[in-house]
């Protein structure tokens, strides 16, 4: 299931198993003290700058963090394989 929060409630919204933060820079700053040990998965789709806080203070409170390179990295493989035929 998929699940939104309200931004009111986003600092209880880090209790998921996976959270996915779309946000501009510096918008989840106020949320790097509610992250609890052993989060789940943190996916931060930006990657300029990186790491975020949420993301800093997201691993070192252990858990696991996917940035925005990753994405980005992944969405031009597959866009070069659509433009040429080939898989790079």
């Amino acid at each position: 299931d998929v699940v939104t929060a309200d931004w009111a409630d986003g600092a209880e919204a880090l209790g998921a198993p996976l959270v996915i933060a779309t946000t501009p820079a510096g918008a989840t700053d106020a949320f790097t003290g509610s992250v609890s040990e052993a989060p789940g998965i943190l996916f931060d789709v930006l990657y300029e700058p990186w790491p975020t806080e949420l993301a800093a203070a997201w691993s070192a409170r252990g858990g696991a963090v996917v940035g925005g390179l990753d994405l980005l990295v992944h969405q031009a493989l597959l866009q070069v394989e659509q433009m040429t035929g080939r898989t790079p």
